[in-house]
Parts: C-alpha cells; structure tokens; sequence
C-alpha cells in the first residue's frame, strides 16, 4: 500500500463518525460538560462545556513533555556517544529511546 493512500482508507463516513462521537462522549463522561440541549440556545456544538473545564484541555501532541528528562525537540534520551581514549577520531551516536 503506498503511504498516500491510508489517509482516505481510513477517513470513512463511519470512522469519522464513531471518533467524534467518542470524543464528544469521553467529554461527557470525564465531566468536562453535558450534551446541549433545545434550552442552551447560544450554545453552539453538541457540548455545553462546564465553567472552566476548556482550560483543562490539552493536546499532548503539541506539548514537549518527556518522562525521561530528555530536552531535544525529537523524543528519547540523548544520544551516547562511545569513545575510547586511543582512538584520536570519536565514534558516532547509538540509537536511542525514550518516553516523549
């Protein structure tokens, strides 16, 4: 399969469907709001969100947060570097891994 292609495999009706509708009830179930109702007529969506609880929101994806103290704009531990006192030219970066 060639990498264009799974973004249209998976955005189906369906698919898109079922994660908004998720996503709007975790919202409900985590507490952050309730479903809005023909009362809530300046509300707009299918939320009404309680006081405050938007600033609760994050999107983790934009965040850098690590759990290993790393500080690179790219997860995972710094790089190790071997080196041997005998050898005048240093060595090259190991792979590396990390929580980020």
């Amino acid at each position: 399969m060639e990498g264009s292609d799974w973004p249209t495999m998976w955005t189906t009706h369906f698919n898109l469907d079922l994660w908004f509708t998720t996503w709007k009830q975790t919202l409900i179930d985590l507490g952050f709001g309730r479903a809005r109702t023909e009362e809530d007529v300046d509300a707009v969506g299918e939320i009404v969100f309680f006081d405050k609880q938007l600033e609760r929101i994050v999107n983790l994806d934009e965040t850098d947060g690590t759990l290993d103290k790393s500080h690179k704009d790219r997860g995972g531990c710094p790089s190790i570097v071997f080196t041997h006192p005998f050898v005048e030219r240093g060595s090259t970066a190991g792979n590396k891994s990390g929580y980020s």
